[in-house]
This record gives C-alpha cells, sequence and structure tokens, in this order.
C-alpha cells in the first residue's frame, strides 16, 4: 500500500515538472516575455552607468560653486549592494560518495538532438530480505536500480524508481555569445520555471563565472511540498538550465544528486 502511494506521489512530481515546462513553452511564444525580457533588464543595468557619465559631463560643464559645510558631505558614501559571493561547486569526496544514497550508472543520457550529455542517477533499493530484522540485515542495501528515462516535446524526464526524486535539462539559445551575468543567469532560471505550482525561488548562489545554483520550493497539487535547485550553465551561446526536484521523501538525496550531476552536464 505504501508503495501505490508513494508511486502516485511520484507521479505528481514528473507530472508537476512537465506543466512547469509546457507551460513556460507557451510563455516564450510571446516576444515580451524570456529572453528579450532578460535583454531588456541587461539594458536597464547598463543605465546607471550611462547616468552616471552623462552627471560626470555635466559637473565639467558646470562652473564650481563654493560649496556650504555639511554633516552629510563629512559621512562617507554609502557602497552599493553586493552580490552574493561564489559558493563552492557542490561535491562528493570518497566516503560521501560511497555512503550515498544516490550513484552514477556508466551510461549517461545524451541529447537526441546532439546538444547537451548528463548522467543518470540510480539508487539502492530496499534489501529483499524483509523476514529478518536484526541490526546487521537493516543496514544492508538491496540493488542498484536505475532512474527511469522519459521525454516530453523532446525534454528528457529522469525520476526515480519510486519517483520521488526528478530531473530535466531544458536547453536556450541566445542571440550572441555575450556572457551574461550571473544575476541574468538567476533570472533566466526563474523565469523559466515560475509558473510551476508555488515556485519560489531563494537567493541564488554563483559558483564561477557562467555558472549559478538557484535553489526553489514549491508546492503540488495545493498539499505536496517540492524542493529543489537548478543549476544554470552558460557554455557560448546556449545556456543549459538542470532542474531537479525532490517531495520530502527524498529530500536527503538532494545534495548527493546535485554534486553528482553538476560534474556531468556538458555540451556536446
Amino acid at each position: 500500500m505504501k508503495r501505490n502511494r508513494l508511486w502516485l506521489l511520484g507521479l505528481g512530481l514528473l507530472t508537476a515538472l512537465t506543466l512547469m515546462i509546457a507551460d513556460n513553452r507557451a510563455i516564450h511564444l510571446h516576444p515580451q516575455v524570456g529572453i528579450s525580457n532578460l535583454q531588456l533588464n541587461a539594458g536597464a543595468a547598463e543605465a546607471p552607468a550611462r547616468v552616471i557619465q552623462l552627471a560626470q559631463r555635466g559637473s565639467q560643464n558646470t562652473p564650481s560653486r563654493p560649496s556650504r559645510p555639511s554633516s552629510e558631505s563629512s559621512q562617507p558614501p554609502k557602497s552599493p549592494p553586493s552580490s552574493p559571493s561564489a559558493t563552492p561547486a557542490p561535491s562528493l569526496s570518497e566516503e560521501e560518495r560511497e555512503a550515498s544514497p544516490v550513484q552514477l550508472t556508466e551510461e549517461p543520457y545524451k541529447d537526441p538532438g546532439g546538444r547537451f550529455t548528463v548522467g543518470v542517477l540510480a539508487e539502492y533499493l530496499p534489501a529483499e530480505n524483509e523476514e529478518s530484522q536484526n541490526e546487521e540485515s537493516q543496514g544492508e542495501r538491496g540493488r542498484l536500480e536505475p532512474y527511469k528515462i522519459g521525454s516530453s516535446a523532446g525534454i528528457p524526464l529522469i525520476e526515480s524508481p519510486d519517483g520521488n526524486l526528478a530531473y530535466t535539462v531544458i536547453v536556450q539559445p541566445l542571440a550572441t555569445a555575450r556572457t551574461l551575468s550571473n544575476e541574468e543567469l538567476a533570472e533566466m532560471a526563474i523565469e523559466e520555471f515560475k509558473r510551476g505550482e508555488g515556485f519560489s525561488p531563494d537567493e541564488f548562489k554563483p559558483i564561477a563565472s557562467g555558472e549559478v545554483l538557484v535553489p526553489w520550493t514549491g508546492i503540488f497539487n495545493n498539499q505536496t511540498p517540492m524542493q529543489g535547485t537548478i543549476l544554470v550553465r552558460q557554455r557560448d551561446r546556449s545556456v543549459y538550465l538542470l532542474l531537479i526536484s525532490a517531495t520530502d521523501v527524498a529530500a536527503s538525496k538532494l545534495e548527493p544528486a546535485i554534486a553528482l550531476l553538476f560534474e556531468t552536464l556538458q555540451p556536446l
């Protein structure tokens, strides 16, 4: 009975992923949203620099006037808010990798369109010997079961055997080879998945130039909490978005899954 309940829960998770992606595909049919909106925001971000340049020109052309002493002039100028500091790339030590409930299979997933490759996870099933309940048998692992691979409209959907952890990869082409800022990459991820049920992004974590992580939470069907991370990685004129989702049942598998998949997502 419990296994059927978990399967239905996992089916809901996979459906939520599909709906998030499908809704976003419809959004991108409108020119004012998506990449074009990102470009507008990027142009707006450059506006303060132009304003400063104009102000500097004006100060050069305007005769200087004697300034009156004031308490405000003695105060140091306020520094602009800084971007989040870089965080280490997610990784596992040898001991952590050995003890991890999720592992990588030998064969990665290769995009049929030849755009990218990403690892396929597997996890240990419960030990089949359920008759013995001693401490030794409780620590035993069953066989390693690869995740199931499906697709929707050419988008891969890879999920755990019980359906409580799933991930997908989306590729966004860019009009130019300009390197996007980490803020722009995080915004792109939020634009991509913001129509998901209860989707709420947390503060993004920059890893390196052209590479950020966006933690997020959500609720499926107004009752099933979800959490996950979006890895956003730019390579030349493409941005690769790896979204990982998990229910509370699989929350402990989320961190090792992110670390394993982080090193496998590569363009072809």
